[in-house]
C-alpha cells in the first residue's frame, strides 16, 4: 500500500489531519472513519502533491493494478474528496484536471506521528487473541488473496470457540503491510494474544510460519513453520488452529472439536475463487459486487457443495435486490438470493453467517417471525463473529426487538474495534427506535464521520433532528443525502426494510416529511 512509501508520518493540510501510523484522518479534530481505499488515495495523492497522478497511476497503487470501473475510482474519488470538505465543486484539497488525472492542492506539513495509541479496555474473562494478517513472502503480489485467505480462515475457524474471543478481520487488517509492536496491538485490540505469521506460495509448494504471541509480555508462547504442497494449505490452517488451542490449555467441547474438524471444501481453487468473490461482495459497490457473484458462481462450478460460497452468492444477489436498479430484476434478486441461501443452508445448518444473512432475505420478504427466530439463533450461538451479530442485530431490530439489537451491535463493535459505518448506524436506528433521539444523533455523525459518502447515517440524522424539533438541521442533513444522491425519497427509503410494526414505518414518513425529504 502506498502508506509504507511514507512510513510513520502525520500530514496536516486544510482543517484535516491524516495519520498513517494510526490509520486515522481527523477533520477538524474530530476521526473520520474512512473506506480504507479512500484513505490510501489520500496517502498517495498527497504523496505525490508535485505532480498530477493519473488513472493508471492510482489503480496500480490503490488496487494493485486490479482491473476496476471508471465508476469505482470516481465513487473512491468522491469519498475522499468528501471527506477532506471538498466536493465536485469546491476542489481545495483534491484537484481534478481534466483529461489528465488528479492533483493534491492542499499545503501540507508533515510530522511524526505518536508512539501509542489509546489503549482499548479489554472486557472478556477469555483468552483473546488478534490475527494479524499473514505477510505475502512470495514476491507477487498476485498472491496477496491467499495470504488473506488464509488469515481470514484462521479468524474463522478460532471464532467457533466458545472459550476464545477473536477480533474481527475487519479491525486487525488495519495493520497490514505495517511493522507492528505487538505489545501496542494488544493495547489497541484489547487482547492477551496475537497471531503473526507469513506465507511463501511459490508454485506446487508453500511455507507458513506462525508465531503465537503474549501481547503484555512480548514473549512467544509457540512458533512453528510448515513446509507443505500447495493442496495441503488446509492441513496447515487445522495445526496452526490445534496449536493455538494446545498453548492456551482451551478445552474443547464435542460440538466445537466436530466444527473445527468439519472443512468447508478441499478444492483450493473454489476456496481462493470464494474468498475474493466475498471480499468484492463486502464493498456493496455495484461493480464489485457484480465481478463478485461472478467470481462466486466460478468457485461454485469448481465445488457445488461449498457452503460459504453459496452464502456469498446470497449476499451478493441480496445486495443487487437492496439496491434497485442493480439488476435487471429487482424481484429476481431477492428470488436468487433465497434460493443460494437454501443451499448454504441444506451443507452448514449451524453456520452463524449463514443464518443471519437467510434472516435478512426473510425480512426483506416480510417473513418476520422466521426471520425473527433465525436472529435469536444468531444471538444464541454466535461466538465471536461480529458481522453475523450486526446482521442479525438489524433483523432483531426490524422484527420489533430494538433493545436486544443495540445489545448485539455493541457486542460486535467490541470483537470489531475497527467497525464499518453501517455498524454505527444501524445502532443509531436501533436508538431512534427507542425514541433515544440525541443518542441517535451523536451516534449517526460517527458512522457520517467514519464514511461521508453514506447515505443511510444522514437520513437517521435527519429523522433524529426531526423528532427533537431542530428543524434547520434536519433539513441540513437532508441536503447532504441529496447531494450524495439525487435520486433519494422517502417511499425508496421506508420501502427498503420495512418495519413488521407498521406504526414504525409511519413514524419514520412522518419524521422524513418533518425534514422536507422529497415523497
Amino acid at each position: 500500500m502506498c502508506t509504507k512509501v511514507l512510513g510513520t508520518m502525520i500530514l496536516g493540510f486544510s482543517d484535516c489531519e491524516l495519520n498513517t501510523e494510526r490509520y486515522e484522518l481527523k477533520r477538524g479534530g474530530v476521526p473520520c472513519k474512512l473506506e480504507p481505499k479512500a484513505f490510501d488515495l489520500i496517502v498517495f495523492l498527497a504523496q505525490n502533491a508535485d505532480r498530477v497522478v493519473s488513472r493508471d497511476e492510482i489503480v496500480d497503487a490503490i488496487w494493485d493494478g486490479r482491473a476496476v470501473s471508471e465508476a469505482t475510482i470516481s465513487t473512491c474519488v468522491k469519498t475522499a474528496r468528501t471527506a477532506v470538505g471538498d466536493d465536485g465543486k469546491s476542489q481545495h484539497v483534491i484537484r481534478t484536471i481534466h483529461g489528465r488525472g488528479f492533483r493534491f492542492v492542499g499545503e501540507l506539513h508533515t510530522g511524526a506521528a505518536p508512539a501509542e495509541r489509546p489503549a482499548l479496555e479489554a472486557i472478556t474473562e477469555k483468552p483473546s487473541i488478534a490475527v494479524l494478517p499473514f505477510n505475502n513472502m512470495s514476491g507477487d503480489p498476485g498472491q496477496e488473496h491467499f495470504c488473506d485467505g488464509l488469515t481470514e480462515d484462521i479468524i474463522t475457524t478460532l471464532s467457533k470457540i466458545s472459550k476464545l474471543f477473536v477480533i474481527a478481520r475487519n479491525s486487525t487488517f488495519v495493520y497490514k503491510g505495517q511493522a507492528v509492536d505487538v505489545k501496542q496491538v494488544g493495547r489497541e485490540q484489547g487482547v492477551n494474544y496475537v497471531l503473526e505469521g507469513s506465507v511463501r506460495h511459490d508454485g506446487s509448494r508453500i511455507r507458513t510460519t506462525a508465531q503465537l504471541i503474549d501481547a503484555a509480555s512480548g514473549h512467544h508462547l509457540w512458533a512453528e513453520r510448515f513446509d507443505r504442497d500447495s493442496g495441503d494449505v488446509f492441513a496447515v490452517q487445522d495445526e496452526i488452529t490445534k496449536e493455538i488451542v494446545s498453548a492456551l490449555q482451551i478445552e474443547l467441547t464435542e460440538g466445537e472439536q466436530a466444527r473445527l474438524a468439519a472443512r468447508g471444501t478441499n478444492n483450493l481453487e473454489a476456496w481462493q475463487l470464494t474468498f475474493q468473490g466475498r471480499t468484492l461482495v463486502h464493498e456493496h459497490v455495484e461493480d464489485s459486487v457484480a465481478k463478485g457473484l461472478g467470481l462466486l458462481e466460478k468457485a461454485l462450478r469448481r465445488d457445488e457443495a461449498y457452503a460459504l460460497a453459496w452464502e456469498g452468492l446470497a449476499e451478493a444477489h441480496w445486495t443487487q435486490w437492496l439496491n434497485d436498479g442493480w439488476s435487471a430484476s429487482r424481484e429476481a434478486s431477492l428470488d436468487a438470493a433465497l434460493g443460494a441461501s437454501d443451499r448454504a443452508l441444506a451443507l452448514d445448518a449451524e453456520n452463524p453467517e449463514i443464518l443471519a444473512m437467510r434472516s435478512l432475505i426473510f425480512v426483506s420478504y416480510q417473513r418476520f417471525d422466521e426471520a425473527l427466530a433465525l436472529a435469536k439463533d444468531v444471538e444464541a450461538s454466535v461466538q465471536s463473529q461480529a458481522n453475523a451479530l450486526a446482521i442479525a442485530a438489524i433483523t432483531l431490530r426490524v422484527c420489533g426487538a430494538p433493545e436486544r439489537a443495540v445489545v448485539q451491535l455493541k457486542k460486535a463493535m467490541r470483537q470489531c474495534p475497527v467497525y464499518p459505518a453501517w455498524f454505527s448506524e444501524d445502532l443509531a436506528k436501533s436508538h431512534w427506535v427507542l425514541q433515544h433521539y440525541d443518542e441517535a444523533v451523536e451516534i449517526a455523525k460517527e458512522a457520517i464521520h467514519s464514511d461521508p459518502g453514506f447515505t443511510y447515517p444522514y437520513m437517521v440524522l435527519a429523522m433524529s433532528y426531526a423528532e427533537l424539533g431542530r428543524t434547520q438541521e434536519a433539513e441540513e442533513a437532508v441536503r447532504q443525502v441529496l447531494q450524495i444522491d439525487p435520486a433519494a425519497n422517502i417511499d425508496a427509503w421506508t420501502q427498503r426494510l420495512p418495519y413488521s410494526d407498521h406504526a414504525l414505518n409511519a413514524r419514520e414518513h412522518a419524521a422524513l416529511i418533518k425534514a422536507g425529504m422529497p415523497a
